[in-house]
Order: structure tokens, then sequence, then C-alpha cells
């Protein structure tokens, strides 16, 4: 994840990890990540 990015996860729940991480570098992969952040974010 990216830094100042934080999730709390459970104990045993590394498939949930996984998971994540694997969303999250197919959004910025895709373009998906600069869409949602030029929208939402447009703070620095």
């Amino acid at each position: 994840m990216q830094e100042g990015t934080a999730v709390d996860l459970r104990t045993g729940e590394l498939w949930y990890l996984k998971l994540l991480n694997n969303v999250q570098a197919e959004i910025h992969k895709n373009g998906t990540y600069d869409i949602l952040k030029k929208k939402y974010f447009t703070f620095r």
C-alpha cells in the first residue's frame, strides 16, 4: 500500500490483505486511482 495508507485487519486475515493489495495494484494500473484522486482529493 502507499505511504500514509492504513488498514486494520484481524490476525489470520492474510488473504484479505493480499486481496486489498491486488485491488490497489489494479486500480493504479488501469487509471481508476488517478480519476478518483483528481475528483475527490484536489488538495496537496
